[in-house]
């Protein structure tokens, strides 16, 4: 819904599910789920390393205390970037996977190798960073998320016992009210992204990001901006609620075994 091509449009999540089923079946719902599921495991394993790493050196270097918002927005800023500029290539290919339509875009690949290859020969090297611009700009939506996850995961556990179970209740709470804010404010990006992205072949018809929203809002409305939102909420919470409490778990669990002398490195 974030993409068009060959007028062919989706008017609601519904149509797009409709559509999809009838024109490519099935399995059209998972385009894209091979490199997705590829990139997901290399990007926060890059995230949640570069960011407990900085709260410790930002922390020391600035003299912050451990729960100021100020360490945490720095330290979800700098991990955002660092996240990003190692998987894009990886997000590049899931995106054009889910977005190409036989006749109607420029480009149909096999699969994630054959998508890599095709790029890198047809486009160059750097065509594998289109839309990373948009990307940087988009860290914003984790320094909204994590100083707002860890204030809420605070403030929500403060409200329970020390049980494991109101533990991580709290958890999901922070995790989804702190993804579905960050998610809402910052969307637009997510829509520029894709379009900068999906320009495969010259001329483009946008220069950079500002110029593609730009040319969205006058084309098609301020509410082109967030087409997809209510789908891409349905996808991202979960994944999001998913993700936070395995990481705390895991986190739990390694910092109770190097207590009890279990751990070695």
């Amino acid at each position: 819904m974030q993409s068009r091509y060959g007028g062919k449009e989706y008017s609601s999540t519904r149509d797009a599910l409709t559509k999809i089923y009838k024109q490519e079946g099935r399995r059209g719902y998972f385009k894209g789920l091979g490199p997705s599921l590829f990139a997901l495991l290399p990007t926060w394993a890059v995230y949640f390393t570069t960011y407990e790493q900085l709260k410790v050196r930002i922390g020391i270097h600035y003299d912050l205390a451990p729960k100021s918002s100020q360490l945490h927005l720095m330290a979800a800023i700098g991990a955002g970037v660092a996240s990003n500029v190692v998987t894009s290539p990886l997000w590049l290919i899931k995106t054009r996977l889910m977005t190409q339509q036989r006749g109607l875009t420029p480009y149909f690949y096999k699969n994630s190798v054959h998508a890599l290859i095709t790029i890198m020969q047809r486009e160059g090297p750097l065509a594998l960073y289109k839309g990373l611009a948009a990307s940087l700009v988009g860290v914003v939506h984790v320094g909204i998320q994590f100083p707002l996850y860890e204030i809420l995961k605070v403030k929500f556990s403060s409200n329970y016992s020390e049980r494991a179970d109101t533990t991580t209740k709290a958890i999901i709470l922070a995790s989804a009210t702190s993804k579905t804010i960050a998610s809402v404010a910052w969307y637009p990006h997510e829509v520029v992204r894709t379009r900068m992205q999906n320009q495969s072949v010259p001329p483009f018809k946008y220069n950079n990001i500002l110029h593609c929203a730009k040319t969205v809002v006058m084309e098609e409305g301020v509410r082109a901006l967030y087409r997809g939102l209510p789908t891409n909420l349905f996808r991202v919470i979960p994944s999001c609620v998913i993700t936070f409490t395995s990481y705390e778990t895991i986190l739990s669990w390694l910092m109770e075994a190097d207590k009890k002398g279990r751990l070695r490195v």
